[in-house]
């Protein structure tokens, strides 16, 4: 039976067309094509396993700012997957896909299953290994995407949810786990230098990550213990910011030139403490890790199986579709923010709210409640954390409360999230609106009329 894409509405380009510069011999840096689909439905996924608080969820929300579970573009020749698994990572993943199971891949790819695995997938690394340039990078666009046939199969695979723990289990493996063993090669105890070398791994291999860390200790000189680790992770992430497709000269000065400068701004955010270098540096650069990675938090159905060819478990239900112009973009669409940029009116100011009166606002006696106050678990009111970003707030469900100010450990929420997480997960606390305390600032309760004050008087004498 053939598959019908359920998210086909979402897409940037339809699974049906060709890639746009297939034909042309050297693709620029941002000439590719993407087929994931955009808006807030594929990010609410990621943000739904990640929900778990725990070091790799955390560490892949971060991470995956940009990616999902359906990526599929041709950056590359071919990248893949919340990891953006690409050159050779994106064969193994669709490897790790029939080994986990064989009959979902036999189903996506029909008649053409033998020549995608067939050899150890020799077809695909040969496909792939056409499309190396002289400089050793890939051309976008090239390599086994041009077939229609091979682009069904993979946004079938990528689509369905009973997969998404076996990508979760190869990222594990390939970026976090490798990371994890240089980490302690290294001699290091700290969070942030793990969960920054795990992006680094995500992006330039665990084998470049680990490269560029071996150099960044050797240039450090006459510090020892956490301060040479901090010093050290100081030069690999400036010069892990100051790489990629960004710095290509094909950009122009001017984009390169942009992007030195964000790259400056972001190694100082992290460890001098952001424009003002008089800061300290972040509280959060110096907490250690205590050994343990966590999981994903991932429905039944959707861990990935205990034995590889397994039988798969029944179907689960396509997630919900989103907004496809929802401000969650990505990244290899520029031209589509262009109307997302346009001048907006300003939204009209809600009136002021009336003043509140203490009596209602704090209870006068030890048994009164205010009518504003709720207690109890989860499982009675669904309020959960989650953090914010900096961008418009998009709550994950209508009950989250936002915790503003981004995402780094630093923030508000990052700080939050480690003692959530060594709380186990969940914590008791108190919301109290920012607007009840400014409103109690700025309008003080005053009695309604002048009698209520003439009675208020005579009490008193």
């Amino acid at each position: 039976m053939a598959w019908t894409d359920p998210n086909a509405s979402e897409r940037w380009h339809s699974l049906d067309q060709d890639p746009a510069y297939a034909g042309k011999d050297l693709p620029g840096t941002h000439e590719l094509t993407s087929y994931s689909p955009a808006g807030n439905g594929p990010k609410d996924e990621v943000y739904r396993v990640t929900a778990s608080l725990s070091f790799i969820a955390r560490t892949l929300f971060i991470i995956a700012e940009d990616k999902h579970f359906e990526d599929l573009t041709g950056e590359d020749a071919l990248t893949i997957g919340v990891g953006d698994f690409a050159a050779g990572s994106d064969i193994r993943l669709l490897q790790d896909f029939d080994a986990a199971y064989p009959s979902l891949a036999k189903e996506a790819f029909g008649d053409k299953y033998d020549q995608v695995y067939g050899g150890n997938a020799k077809w695909l690394r040969a496909a792939q290994k056409a499309t190396i340039k002289k400089d050793g990078s890939y051309r976008n666009d090239h390599g086994a995407i041009v077939n229609g046939w091979f682009r069904r199969g993979v946004g079938q695979l990528l689509a369905d949810r009973r997969l998404y723990g076996v990508q979760l289990r190869t990222w594990r493996k390939d970026k976090v786990e490798s990371s994890l063993g240089a980490f302690q090669g290294f001699g290091f105890k700290l969070q942030f230098s793990l969960a920054a070398m795990c992006g680094m791994a995500n992006s330039m291999g665990p084998g470049g990550m680990k490269a560029l860390v071996q150099k960044s200790l050797g240039q450090v000189k006459g510090k020892s213990g956490q301060e040479k680790e901090i010093a050290a992770m100081r030069l690999a992430v400036a010069g892990y910011a100051s790489s990629g497709a960004s710095f290509n000269a094909d950009n122009g000065d001017k984009r390169v030139k942009a992007a030195q400068e964000n790259a400056a701004a972001t190694v100082a955010a992290i460890f001098d403490g952001g424009k003002r270098p008089g800061d300290p540096e972040h509280r959060a650069l110096r907490m250690q890790f205590d050994g343990d990675l966590g999981d994903f938090q991932l429905e039944e159905g959707e861990q990935a199986p205990k034995s590889d060819g397994a039988t798969p478990p029944s179907p689960l239900p396509d997630r919900p579709l989103g907004d496809r112009n929802n401000r969650k973009w990505k990244r290899h669409k520029p031209e589509e923010r262009k109307a997302d940029t346009a001048p907006q009116p300003a939204p009209k100011a809600d009136p002021p709210p009336p003043a509140q009166d203490p009596k209602e606002f704090l209870p006068d006696t030890g048994s009164a409640q205010p009518a504003t106050v709720v207690e109890g678990g989860f499982d009675k009111i669904k309020v959960q954390l989650a953090p914010g970003g900096t961008d418009k707030p998009q709550r994950p469900t209508r009950s989250t409360q936002l915790v503003w100010g981004g995402y780094d450990p630093s923030t508000p929420w990052g700080m939050l999230a480690a003692l959530i997480e060594k709380s186990g997960g969940a914590v008791q606390y108190t919301y109290l609106h920012a607007a009840d305390l400014v409103r109690k600032r700025n309008q003080p309760f005053q009695p309604k009329d002048e009698e209520s004050k003439n009675e208020e008087a005579k009490d008193g004498g």
